[in-house]
Parts: C-alpha cells; structure tokens; sequence
C-alpha cells in the first residue's frame, strides 16, 4: 500500500509540474525582472508571514507534531500552479502572477527546506543532509518535470498546447487517487486532526492572501494577483515532502485537508477580488477542473 502510494504521489507530482512547464514561455520568465517591487512583497509575504502565522497557530492551538509539521510543509512552500488560473478569472495580473510563480519554484529548492530546517520541522540527523536531500527530491520531481514542459513549450507550441489540458487532467487524477488511497487505508486516525487543524489551516490561509495584498502594493490588480498567488500553496511539493520524508501518515492527511480547503477559499478570493477591481464577470468555475 504505501508504494502505490508513493507511485500516486510521483506521478502527480511530475504530471503536474509538466503541465505548468507546457503553459509558460521564455516571455514569461523574463517578466519576473519586470515588477520587483510586487515579487518582493510576494516573496516575503510567501516565505516569512505565512510560515510564521502557521507557527503561531501550532502553539497556540498546540497541534500534534505531524500535523505540525504538515501544516509547516504548506506554509513553507508557495508556488502553485493554479494560482495564475485564479488571477486570470479574478481579471488581475496573470503576468505578474506568472512571473512569482517561477521565481517561488526556483527558490522553492533551497527556501523551502531551510525555512523546515529553521522552524524545526526538518527529520533526521543533521540538517545540511536533510537540506541537500529535500534539494535533490525538489529537482528530480519538480524542476525537471517543469523544465522539458518548457522546451516542448518553446519549440513546438502547437503540441504543448494540446497536451497542457491532459496533463492537468492527468495530474488531478493522481491527486484523487492519492487521497482516496489514504482516506481507505486505515493508517491515519481522522479524528486526530480535529476541529483545530482546520482552524489553524484557515488561519494560513486568511494570512496568505492578505499579507500578499498588503506587501504586494501598487494597484487593486497588481494587489489581488499577489494575494491570490500567496493563496494557493504548491500541494505537490507538500505532498511529495509529506509523502517521502515525513513517515507519520498525519503529516500527508493534514497536508490533503490543506489542499480540501485552500482550492474552494481561493476561488471565494478570488471571485471577492473580481468585484474589487471591477472587471467583468469571468470563467472562474473553470477552476474547479484544474489542480
């Protein structure tokens, strides 16, 4: 059971890091250097107050250590990839968006597990081994996956563009394999995570997307397409981390409920910041069919 599992996992993560690759361009790479004021409120509000509401959630709530640390794989790691797709029916900046996304994947490799490391959520023996195997997980099933979507997306953008949408399908089957197998498999007690669990995973939430408003600055558009962006966490990173270093199965489940509310509150963000900019109405229930 827990290598089907772990086979579940890889292929959502791989399938799903592809498909963001068949979706970007060079283009969009290059516009990460175009606003850096907005990035740099995004960074911070992705990597320093979301990481340390979801700590002060931990004590306050004194949350069992693997959902603990669960719930720190999330917040630790922002850049997912249905955040441009929210910013799109938000009618905010998808090249803002787009450009944060690939900043926070790269960044991801190395930020991600040194903040784990710093909030003691990081297992084994020593950290810097810890580090360096988290580094090598991240770019065998991330920024490999995400780098061939790119050339197939360069090269023959056509064909990219025909295989961007199964993907996405392909990952979100995955994604639905990966949590029915773990809600059969008996491993976790649900009523472990309680009523707390989801309180604090909302907290996070909450924070995300108004601290990336607040730093990000500039305009209602530039504010909501950080937000948004800050919102939606990278689950495959989270699961994938949940899944291969962390063996206690409370740490993935809290990372799957993570995901159960983060996707419907980023869509309710995002349809609030659709009347705050004022655009009109948009296809956002388009993004109940993605990851």
């Amino acid at each position: 059971m827990k290598l089907a599992q772990d086979v579940l996992v890889g292929l959502f993560v791989i399938s799903l890091m592809w498909s963001v690759g068949l979706d970007l361009t060079v283009a969009s790479i290059r516009s990460v250097f175009r606003t850096p004021r907005h990035l740099l409120g995004g960074l911070v509000a992705g990597y320093v107050v979301v990481p340390l509401t979801a700590a002060a959630m931990i004590v306050l709530l004194d949350l069992p250590t693997p959902v603990a640390a669960g719930l720190l794989l999330c917040a630790a790691a922002p850049g997912g990839p249905m955040g441009p797709l929210l910013v799109k029916g938000a009618g905010a900046s998808l090249a803002l968006s787009v450009s944060l996304l690939m900043c926070v994947n790269v960044i991801n490799v190395l930020a991600t597990p040194a903040t784990l490391g710093i909030l003691g959520a990081s297992p084994g023996a020593g950290l810097l081994e810890e580090l360096l195997a988290m580094a090598a997980t991240i770019i065998a099933f991330q920024v490999i996956p995400l780098t061939v979507g790119l050339l197939l997306s360069e090269r023959r953008r056509t064909l990219a563009e025909r295989a961007a949408p199964w993907a996405r399908r392909f990952a979100t089957l995955m994604l639905v394999s990966v949590v029915v197998m773990v809600s059969v498999s008996g491993n976790a007690d649900l009523s472990v995570l309680g009523i707390e669990a989801f309180f604090a995973v909302l907290a996070v939430l909450i924070a995300a997307f108004v601290g990336g408003w607040l730093l990000a600055g500039g305009t209602r558009s530039e504010r909501a397409s950080v937000g948004l962006s800050n919102t939606i966490r990278s689950q495959s990173l989270s699961v994938l981390l949940a899944s291969t270093r962390f063996p206690d199965p409370l740490t993935l489940l809290i990372v799957l409920l993570f995901s159960t509310v983060m996707f419907p509150f980023g869509i309710a963000m995002a349809v609030a910041s659709r009347r705050m900019i004022g655009t009109p109405t948009p296809e956002v229930n388009d993004a109940h069919r993605t990851v």
